[in-house]
């Protein structure tokens, strides 16, 4: 006997009657529902919220977060997510190495729930031995200048000299 399964596959594939859920939803009539829908897209715990605002079981939260497309808001809030593991870093015996993973997880996703490289510059330093001696080469006006340069502190140094020895001898 062949059964015909294509109603039961088109009734799991479409979108939900958002009407007919409000109508019927727990938590779509919740006084909390904000609340409620904030918390779950914040990646809180569902055994949390379904005790702590009186829903029954998860499967009426997880009704409800497909129905109203929050399950898509939850996944580009990824870092929500990462926020606690590594704001329990301090509570929770944890793996060093996680730790590591969970923060260079967090630094990669940007506020959309993309994953983003950040920019990276690459520095190469190379030490290139100066010989001992250096010689310099020089426009032929600017040695020109130097050496007489040269040659006028020589000369000042060869009188200041010869002045000390001449006081030297007088006294």
């Amino acid at each position: 006997m062949t059964t015909n399964n294509s109603s039961t596959n088109d009734q799991l594939d479409s979108t939900p009657d958002l009407d007919r859920h409000a109508r019927l939803c727990v938590v779509c009539r919740h006084p909390d529902r904000e609340y409620i829908d904030s918390d779950f897209v914040h990646w809180g715990h569902p055994e949390t919220i379904v005790r702590e605002y009186h829903l029954g079981n998860r499967k009426t939260l997880y009704r409800h977060a497909r129905a109203t497309g929050l399950y898509y808001l939850r996944s580009r809030n990824i870092r929500s997510a990462l926020e606690h593991v590594i704001e329990r870093i301090a509570d929770t015996p944890m793996d060093p190495s996680t730790t590591i993973q969970a923060v260079r997880i967090y630094a990669h996703i940007n506020d959309s729930g993309s994953w983003v490289e950040p920019s990276r510059r690459l520095v190469i330093a190379k030490e290139i031995p100066v010989p001992e001696e250096v010689e310099l080469i020089l426009p032929p006006s600017l040695a020109a200048g130097l050496r007489a340069q040269d040659e006028a502190v020589a000369a000042r140094e060869r009188e200041l000299q010869a002045a000390r020895e001449r006081e030297s001898n007088s006294a």
